[in-house]
């Protein structure tokens, strides 16, 4: 546990604290003294602080599940930016930047289909290797089972690919 604000929590309630068990001990007739309520006061405030403390651990573990999720995000969430980029990129005829950034989100998120055929676009446009830009729709089509949009666009695109002359 941090001490400091266990320290600052427990300074803000020895006052009240304090006030109680002078009046408590006024009420039942004890004469404590002053010293003997403020030993009793600092021993008595440990139990209020420590709760105080629990009770807003308790409510920060709760606050910043809900901020975060509470579920894990996915490598493909994580990085999907990276893909927008690379649209952008590939848009403005960045190829090889759009590239660079493409084959950065593939070494996060190994096979992905959707960086797979952005690649293959991206290599086509670019008028780059096309056996490469294949291989990317070659892998769409072999992860990918048949009734996915991914497997028949990549069919299409690479039926669309001219042979090497």
């Amino acid at each position: 546990m941090n001490f400091l604000p266990f320290l600052r929590i427990y300074l803000y309630l020895f006052v009240p604290v304090f006030l109680l068990t002078f009046v408590v001990s006024v009420l039942c007739n004890v004469d404590l003294g002053f010293m003997g309520i403020v030993l009793v006061a600092l021993v008595l405030n440990t139990i209020p602080t420590s709760l105080v403390l629990w009770f807003s651990d308790k409510v920060g573990q709760r606050v910043s599940s809900l901020y975060r999720g509470t579920q894990q995000q996915s490598p493909e969430d994580q990085y999907s930016g990276n893909l927008s980029r690379a649209r952008f990129l590939r848009g403005k005829g960045r190829y090889d930047e759009a590239l660079g950034v493409i084959d950065e989100y593939l070494g996060k998120v190994p096979g992905a289909k959707e960086a797979l055929f952005l690649k293959a676009q991206t290599l086509i446009d670019s008028s780059g290797d096309l056996n490469q830009a294949r291989a990317c729709l070659d892998a769409i089509q072999k992860t990918v089972p048949p009734e996915d949009s991914y497997y028949r666009w990549a069919k299409e695109l690479r039926s669309s690919i001219r042979r090497p002359q």
